[in-house]
């Protein structure tokens, strides 16, 4: 997986871990220049003393670079945290935090409710929950996987020359 940071830097990730049931992949990704890694820290409950949790997410929704949403969780529904929070196509694999600095969760899908009008005026974030994940093997894949490599281009064979005048 290409990574992509500020000012053309692009790094190549390894997926190491991947739960298909709970909508999420974990990636261990060298350090970047342009970015600042946080610390893993996981909610590790799924109950209702996370009702009315305040939660924020920074992500890259429609044309936003990095756009802070603000919310709390209102519901627990089918293994998924439904929140109150902002969505747009491309929130989609942002990180959930609650106040604390604890990963709650991954944003997954958005309902928008438009009431026969072909705009968006309400919406419901899905937040698929780390805490539904398998801590322990997810942290034994991270700890027993190969060093990223850094790179200004994709690895893989070179495209295949279709003619006209030589680079």
């Amino acid at each position: 997986m290409a990574i992509d940071g500020r000012d053309g830097e692009t790094v190549v990730g390894q997926v190491v871990f991947v739960d298909d049931k709970n909508d999420l992949a974990f990636i261990v990704v060298p350090e970047m220049e342009t970015r600042t890694a946080l610390r893993f820290r996981p909610e590790q409950r799924y109950d209702e003393r996370l009702m009315g949790a305040s939660l924020t997410y920074t992500g890259f929704p429609s044309h936003h670079d990095l756009l802070t949403i603000r919310g709390y969780i209102a519901a627990l529904e089918h293994e998924m945290l439904v929140t109150n929070m902002f969505g747009w196509f491309g929130s989609s694999g942002s990180g959930v935090f609650d106040q604390q600095g604890r990963l709650v969760g991954i944003v997954s899908g958005i309902d928008i409710g438009n009431f026969g009008i072909r705009i968006p005026l309400e919406s419901i974030v899905w937040v698929a929950p780390i805490s539904q994940i398998d801590l322990e093997m997810l942290r034994i894949r991270i700890i027993t996987s190969q060093e990223p490599q850094t790179t200004n281009a994709f690895p893989g064979a070179r495209a295949p020359r279709r003619g006209g005048l030589r680079d």
